[in-house]
């Protein structure tokens, strides 16, 4: 669904929340973070934050054997603090949207790009005809919606 910082500044916090509670390597803070995402972010990614963030003071790196791990410093704990109503939101809809993705049949994505790269190419009647099948979809789930208490 994300396929790289998913929205300016948010990406950053994103490392800082990973490594709030303890240092980790690289690849467990893309873990992390794809557990919030849906999937994990690509290393070219991952460690540029890092990297910047570390110039910045808000981290810190080190050596555990031959892995470099990453640590928050008090600043990054700060900024993390000055961000935490955005962070929150954030991950409030990153949820919703991992709930969406268990209830919707996975096969609809690439029927609804397939939908759209056809477009242009549908008679006015085939598109009415998927109009009036995404309404009807709209009334099903309305109607769920209000038997829902």
């Amino acid at each position: 669904m994300f396929h790289g910082p998913p929205v300016k500044g948010l990406f950053r916090l994103l490392v800082l929340d990973a490594i709030r509670e303890e240092p980790l390597h690289g690849y467990e803070i893309m873990r992390r973070i794809g557990d919030t995402l849906g999937h994990p972010p690509s290393p070219g990614v991952v460690y540029p934050t890092l990297r910047s963030l570390e110039s910045e003071g808000l981290v810190r790196s080190g050596r555990e054997g031959r892995r470099t791990v990453y640590s928050i410093t008090e600043d990054g704990v700060k900024y993390l603090k000055e961000n935490e109503d955005r962070i929150r939101c954030f991950m409030e809809r990153a949820d919703r949207i991992k709930i969406l993705k268990k209830m919707v049949p996975h096969d609809i994505f690439p029927l609804l790009e397939e939908l759209a790269s056809k477009y242009g190419r549908m008679t006015e009647e085939q598109r009415d005809e998927v109009r009036r099948a995404f309404w009807r979809l709209i009334q099903d789930l309305s109607r769920i919606l209000g038997d829902v208490r």
